[in-house]
This record gives C-alpha cells, sequence and structure tokens, in this order.
C-alpha cells in the first residue's frame, strides 16, 4: 500500500501537474496572442476608416477648389448687378450634378443668396456660419452636423448634415464676394466606419476637436 501510494504520489507530480501546468501557460498564451492579434486587427480597421473619411473630406476641398477658381463663377459675382441669374444658377448647378455626395450648394452675396440642391425648410445664412466664417481667409472651414427639414412633396422629413464653409475671395483683386457653404451627407461618414461595429455593445462615432458629435449610428 505504501509503495503504490508513492508509486501514485510521484506520477501526479511528474506527469500530470506539469501537463497542467503547461496547459495553463499555454492557454493564457493562447489567448494573449488572440487578443493581441485582435487588438491590432481594431487598431488597423480604424485606421483604414479614418484613411476613408480624410480621402472624403480632402475630396470635397478640392471640389470647392473648382467652384471657387472657376472663371465664369468669380466673373458673375464680380457683377451681381448685371447678373444673368439663369446663367448663374445653371452654373452652380452643374457642380452640384457632377457630384452625387452633395445635397446642397449655397452662395452668399449680401442679402442675396443662390441654393441649388434639397428644397429645405430654411435657407437663409446663419448667423452661426458668419461668424465662423467672417475672420478666415478662404481657408476651409468645418461646420458640425446639424439637423434639416426636408420638404418632400406636401411633407417634409430631417437628414443630418455637415458642411464645407468658406469665404469667396477673388485671387486677382483680393475682394470678398461673399461666402460658400456646402451640404454634404452625414450618412456618407456612417459608410466609412460602420463595418467597425462587431459587437453588439461596441460603439464608433466621429467628434470635432470640441467634442461635437459629427457622425454617429444613433441619430
Amino acid at each position: 500500500h505504501s509503495f503504490r501510494f508513492k508509486l501514485i504520489s510521484m506520477i501526479l507530480v511528474f506527469t500530470i501537474l506539469p501537463v497542467m501546468f503547461l496547459y495553463v501557460i499555454y492557454a493564457n498564451f493562447i489567448k494573449e496572442i488572440i487578443s493581441e492579434r485582435y487588438t491590432e486587427s481594431a487598431v488597423q480597421s480604424v485606421y483604414s476608416a479614418g484613411k476613408n473619411i480624410d480621402y472624403i473630406l480632402n475630396d470635397m476641398v478640392e471640389f470647392s477648389n473648382l467652384i471657387l477658381t472657376n472663371r465664369n463663377f468669380i466673373r458673375d459675382l464680380n457683377n451681381t448687378d448685371q447678373l444673368d441669374l439663369v446663367t448663374f444658377k445653371s452654373l452652380i448647378r452643374s457642380f452640384f450634378t457632377s457630384r452625387e455626395d452633395v445635397d446642397g450648394i449655397y452662395i452668399y452675396t449680401g442679402e442675396d443668396v443662390y441654393y441649388i440642391g434639397a428644397v429645405k425648410s430654411n435657407e437663409e445664412m446663419s448667423v452661426s456660419l458668419e461668424e465662423k466664417l467672417k475672420n478666415t481667409s478662404g481657408e476651409v472651414v468645418w461646420i458640425e452636423t446639424k439637423p434639416e427639414k426636408i420638404k418632400v412633396f406636401s411633407g417634409q422629413f430631417t437628414k443630418y448634415y455637415f458642411s464645407l464653409g468658406r469665404r469667396i475671395i477673388d485671387f486677382n483683386t483680393l475682394k470678398e464676394l461673399g461666402y460658400l457653404k456646402i451640404d454634404i451627407d452625414e450618412s456618407i461618414l456612417e459608410n466609412s466606419y460602420k463595418d467597425l461595429l462587431v459587437e453588439d455593445d461596441s460603439e464608433v462615432f466621429v467628434i470635432s476637436e470640441d467634442g461635437e458629435v459629427i457622425s454617429h449610428t444613433d441619430k
């Protein structure tokens, strides 16, 4: 009985316990590898989404450059007292129809507002927009997302837009001609990151430097 007990004890000490010890170490090692790989994959996915958003925003900046450097556009704004409204709106419409991701183009010149895009309840220039742009020199200012009431037949529905704003300047004379605002559907940002939502309790959203929510799946 004593020899059998010693033999069993030796088997436990020299075989089973080391196997269990190695199993615990191996399991933790595998868990750490999986966790590290998952984290690397998640970080890379966020980075890719960020690059996509950068591309969208930079592309919109280039689009605004195309408008503000158009000779006919600058010429017409320099001669608003002789402006052919039909021709001018046709020019703005040509910019608008060239992009599927733009929902509205506003041109503000003093008391006048020229607009092409979805029919909205309020097409006047907001005080906050003027405040954001009045001390700029033509550089891009991004304007936080806000809801807009869109008119459709006899009813209306709400859409969320963020906007690009710029002062319009004739770079030949440095004369200020007004303000440009381009409305962009917030959903194009959401489409850039929604594939990151792989877990039921995960959240992904875009915020401004000031902490304003620009895009979120929960409107």
